[in-house]
C-alpha cells in the first residue's frame, strides 16, 4: 500500500513538473527577454544622456559605443521574444513595439552624431531630452 502510494505521488510529480517546463517554454522564458530588453532600453537612454556630460573625446566614444550596444541588446532580445510569440494578438504588440522603439533608437542615433560634433554639447539637452523622453514614453 505505501509503494503504491510513493508511485502515484512521484508520478504526479513528474506529471506536475512536465508542466512545469512546458508552462516555461511557451511563457516563462520570453519574461526574463522581456526584462533584459527593457534594461537595455533603458540602458540605451542612459548612455546618450551621458554624452552630453562626457568630459572627454575618450568618455564621449566610449559612451556612444555603449548606446550601439545597449541597442544591439535590445534587439537581440526582441528577436528572441519574436521567436516564442504565436498569438496574433501578441504579434501585434511586438510588431508595433518594433516600430516605437525603431523610432526611438533613431532618434538616438541621431543625437549621439549631433554629440559627437557639438562643440557645446550641454546646449542640446533640452531639445534632445523633450524628443527622447516623448519617443521614450
Amino acid at each position: 500500500m505505501c509503494a503504491m502510494a510513493s508511485f502515484i505521488q512521484t508520478s504526479q510529480g513528474i506529471s506536475n513538473n512536465y508542466g512545469y517546463i512546458e508552462a516555461m517554454e511557451i511563457y516563462g522564458y520570453s519574461q526574463g527577454n522581456i526584462a533584459r530588453a527593457m534594461l537595455a532600453l533603458t540602458d540605451s537612454r542612459a548612455f546618450l544622456r551621458d554624452m552630453v556630460s562626457a568630459e572627454t573625446k575618450n568618455d564621449l566614444e566610449g559612451r556612444e559605443k555603449n548606446l550601439a550596444s545597449a541597442q544591439q541588446r535590445y534587439l537581440d532580445q526582441l528577436a528572441e521574444i519574436k521567436a516564442t510569440v504565436v498569438e496574433d494578438s501578441e504579434k501585434e504588440i511586438v510588431t508595433r513595439l518594433e516600430s516605437s522603439v525603431n523610432e526611438f533608437f533613431a532618434a538616438e542615433t541621431r543625437w549621439a552624431a549631433a554629440l559627437m560634433s557639438a562643440s557645446n554639447r550641454e546646449s542640446l539637452r533640452g531639445e534632445m531630452n523633450a524628443e527622447v523622453d516623448r519617443l521614450y514614453t
